[in-house]
C-alpha cells in the first residue's frame, strides 16, 4: 500500500537576532575549548593576584609573546569560522540551532565575512559595526558586503 502523502516543505526565512547570537555564544565556546585553551600558559596571568599584581604581569607580557600569540589565535578562529562555512554553510553552532549560509561562498567571500574576529586595527571597529547593523537592517553589515545571508530552515 503506498500512500501517496505530500513531501515535507522546507521553509526559509532570515535567522531571527537570539538564535544567531546563541549560535555564535556557542561557536565561542567550542573556540575556547579547541584553539584558545592551549595558548593559555602562553598568558601566565593568576586570577587570584591582587589587581596590581595582575596589572604588573599584564605589562610584562606586552612585550613579549602577546601580539604573536594573539595573532596566531585570531587566524586560527578566522580559519574556524572560513572552513566551516565554506564547506558546510554552517558552523557548529549553526548546525545546533538549524541556521545557514546562502549565497554563493567562495574563500575570499568567506574570509571577508568572517574579517571581524580578527582584534586589530581596523577591523575591530566591525565588533561596534555589525551588531548595531544587525538590529537596525536585520542582516549583518559584512553579510550585505558580500552578498550573502544567515538563514534558518524550518521543515514542516
Amino acid at each position: 500500500m503506498d500512500l501517496k502523502l505530500p513531501k515535507k516543505r522546507l521553509l526559509k526565512r532570515d535567522a531571527p537576532i537570539l538564535k544567531r547570537l546563541a549560535s555564535f555564544i556557542f561557536d565561542l565556546l567550542i573556540i575556547n575549548i579547541i584553539i584558545i585553551s592551549p595558548f593559555q600558559k602562553v598568558f601566565p596571568i593568576t586570577t587570584n593576584s591582587s589587581l596590581t599584581e595582575m596589572i604588573a604581569q599584564i605589562q610584562q607580557l606586552v612585550g613579549t609573546n602577546i601580539y604573536i600569540s594573539l595573532f596566531f589565535i585570531s587566524i586560527l578562529i578566522l580559519a574556524y569560522f572560513t572552513v566551516f562555512q565554506l564547506k558546510l554553510a554552517q558552523t557548529p553552532g549553526m548546525m545546533l540551532l538549524k541556521l545557514k549560509v546562502e549565497g554563493k561562498l567562495t574563500i575570499a567571500k568567506t574570509i571577508l565575512r568572517n574579517i571581524f574576529v580578527i582584534p586589530f586595527f581596523p577591523f575591530f571597529i566591525l565588533w561596534i559595526v555589525e551588531p548595531i547593523h544587525l538590529l537596525i537592517r536585520g542582516h549583518r553589515f559584512l553579510e550585505e558586503v558580500t552578498k550573502t545571508k544567515t538563514i534558518e530552515e524550518i521543515k514542516y
